[in-house]
């Protein structure tokens, strides 16, 4: 963490990821910001969050650098006789450290060209081939997706383009749970690979849409898979 720096900005949009996630593993995300912030140099084998933490990590240290740039301009207008006033140069200094909208709002406005360049970099063929091996591993009663061809791989990476890798592991992990998608519906109609990862359907998939209305039992259904097939399978694109 930056010197002699005692906070550090947690974004309230992260809740769309961290409410995704069971208990245990908000929990151990929430361990691994504080390490990391803390100069600790986490590591961790737990997939959900790695995927999270690749997510906050460019914020988090985008902002800590912002700090030490701010720490420095201080140093140099002391150095230049205190010419700056005392009373403004406290006011900065609360206002950087502050968690609030106006931070929230400048850091948005500033830096957002360099947040899309890093969060929106080109995906790699390996990246996309695991998110179709991914959906194979939990696609449940939704037919085997059997080849990855171009225009799949065009398709997949649109969606990372837009959304993220956390977005589209949680639409897959929807459709997974979702009955409806599962095929109890009146025709007995299951999507494919296709259909999912079209604009529109996904949108729908992410905001929940096809969420069950009420709790059901589904850990019976034919074709689910085990948490460490899903986890091999998912290793190839999740990484950071």
């Amino acid at each position: 963490m930056a010197q002699n720096k005692k906070t550090f900005i947690f974004y309230s949009d992260w809740i769309n990821m961290i409410r995704e996630m069971p208990d245990k593993d908000a929990g151990e995300l929430l361990k691994h910001i504080l390490s990391y912030v803390n100069d600790e140099k986490p590591e961790t084998e737990n997939i959900l969050v790695k995927m999270a933490f690749g997510h906050m990590k460019p914020l988090l240290k985008r902002d800590l650098q912002k700090w030490d740039e701010i720490r420095e301009k201080r140093k140099k207008a002391g150095a230049k006789g205190g010419k700056a006033n005392a009373k403004q140069i406290q006011a900065n200094a609360n206002q950087v450290e502050a968690v609030n909208d106006n931070v929230n709002v400048n850091d948005n406005v500033n830096v957002n060209a360099n947040d899309n360049k890093e969060q929106k970099a080109p995906f790699s063929k390996k990246e996309i081939e695991g998110v179709f091996n991914y959906f194979n591993s939990i696609r449940g009663n939704i037919p085997k997706a059997l080849k990855f061809n171009k225009a799949r791989e065009n398709i997949i990476r649109r969606r990372l383009k837009e959304h993220d890798k956390v977005s589209v592991k949680t639409v897959l992990d929807k459709v997974q749970k979702s009955n409806f998608l599962q095929g109890e519906n009146q025709r007995n109609w299951t999507p494919d690979i296709n259909w999912i990862f079209k604009s529109q359907n996904f949108i729908k998939i992410l905001e929940g849409n096809y969420d069950n209305k009420e709790k059901r039992n589904t850990e019976k259904r034919i074709g689910r898979q085990t948490l460490s097939d899903i986890k091999a399978n998912s290793q190839g694109w999740t990484n950071e």
